[in-house]
């Protein structure tokens, strides 16, 4: 076999594997004169070294060219020699294709390419890009893929190995995909979005997902979106172009209130140089949870509620207090209380609604000139955040306090001679007057 190199190359000369067509007319002559050897030897083996044939996309509307790759790689065995055939659609084509590199030859009259490298130096070939192979796709070319596919067949595709050995090898084809030109496809799922439970006054939310798939070329699709009455939606507009992967999913909300909400999420997108397309997505959202506040009586129930003083006779009073918490919505919390005889209680109820301040409870009692206790007296029931409820208070009063007894400073015989001083003294001014 190294034989078959040494004469190859003694009549062709070390350098003509960079001179034009000749190389592949001599590696194809190698590769017959090796494939009678590699059918008597059992030194042939099979090895992952690969030439490469790479793809490349033009869109349909311009066409143009079409710059294919095309590259080798030992994967860490030593070769000597490689060639491939490769071929192609030219009734796509403007012309013929162009190779960057006599490494790769466009195979005059045929629809083929020829690819060959040896080993002038004895050194392993290296992993490399042979060429570039630039096919002017024709404006129009229908949408597909149209392969380059190498030919298996020895005489078209082998691998040698330092000493001009066969050994295995694969070649990966490629191709060119003519695609379709335009904006992006943005659309947005149309599947009722309902939000979920809550508070009554809490914000909920939901998504609508948005699906995008990217084309070619520099243009961009554009979307707006309205919300019904009670909800929001974001974003509310936007712009995607080619060089985009993805679009955002739409996010919509909503604040609960004491009834349900419905209505259609309207999103319009519009795709550069195109008609507009409308999205109605149904939406929904629960009334929301409503609680009254809870109530808090002071003092606590099963306390005492204690009077002021004063005479007997008069009536000493004193204040129950309920506090509200919390709650939310509209719903109100309400409390009616009731005193036995001699106690009395007013108002006879007071109600709460959300957000209310504390209100009184005026309890009173007669007193009498000793003190009182009324046990059990007052019941209060009601419903609040809690649910029902029930409430007692004991009545405590104070002995009442008689008021002190007027003592006078002088008897009624003083007075009528104070009187009569007094009379006497205005006499005796009026006569000093007159004589004077």
């Amino acid at each position: 076999m190294m034989g078959v190199l040494s004469r190859l190359d003694k009549t062709v000369g070390s350098g003509i594997f960079s001179h034009g067509v000749m190389v592949f007319m001599n590696i194809k002559n190698l590769a017959l004169a090796v494939s009678s050897v590699l059918l008597l030897s059992s030194a042939a083996v099979v090895n992952a070294q690969s030439i490469n044939i790479g793809s490349a996309s033009v869109p349909t509307a311009g066409g143009g060219a079409a710059a294919v790759p095309v590259s080798f790689d030992p994967e860490g065995v030593d070769v000597g020699a490689y060639n491939t055939v490769f071929s192609y659609d030219s009734t796509i084509l403007d012309g013929d294709p162009t190779s960057s590199t006599t490494r790769c030859v466009v195979d005059p009259g045929t629809t083929t390419i020829s690819v060959a490298r040896f080993s002038a130096d004895a050194l392993p070939l290296p992993a490399e890009e042979l060429c570039v192979v630039t096919f002017d796709v024709t404006a129009g070319t229908a949408v597909g893929a149209y392969p380059l596919a190498h030919d298996p067949a020895p005489v078209s595709t082998a691998f040698f190995d330092m000493a001009a050995v066969g050994i295995g090898g694969s070649v990966n084809d490629g191709e060119i995909n003519v695609v379709a030109e335009g904006p992006p496809t943005l659309t947005f799922d149309t599947t009722p979005v309902a939000l979920p439970a809550g508070p009554y006054g809490s914000t909920q939310t939901g998504t609508i997902p948005a699906n995008f798939t990217p084309s070619t070329g520099d243009y961009s699709v554009d979307f707006s979106c309205v919300a019904p009455a009670g909800f929001t939606v974001a974003p509310t507009s936007g712009s995607y172009d080619n060089t985009d992967t993805a679009a955002d999913d739409l996010t919509v909300s909503a604040t609960l209130t004491d009834a349900a909400q419905s209505g259609d999420v309207v999103c319009t997108v519009t795709p550069e140089g195109g008609s507009a397309t409308t999205f109605t997505i149904p939406v929904s959202a629960p009334a929301g949870a409503e609680t009254a506040p809870v109530l808090d009586p002071d003092p606590a129930s099963g306390g005492t509620v204690t009077v002021g003083g004063g005479a007997p006779g008069s009536n000493g009073t004193g204040t129950l207090v309920v506090t509200p918490d919390g709650g939310a919505g509209t719903d109100v919390a309400d409390v009616t209380c009731t005193a036995s005889a001699p106690v009395s209680i007013s108002p006879a109820s007071l109600t709460f609604p959300v957000g209310s301040s504390p209100q009184n409870f005026t309890v009173t009692v007669p007193l009498t000139d000793a003190a009182q206790t009324f046990p059990g007296a007052i019941t209060c029931s009601g419903t609040d955040g809690n649910g029902i409820f029930e409430w007692v208070f004991d009545v405590s009063a104070p002995a009442g306090v008689a008021a002190p007894t007027f003592i006078p400073a002088t008897s009624l015989w003083s007075k009528f001679a104070l009187i009569g001083v007094f009379a006497a003294l205005g006499l005796l001014m009026v006569g000093l007057r007159r004589n004077h």
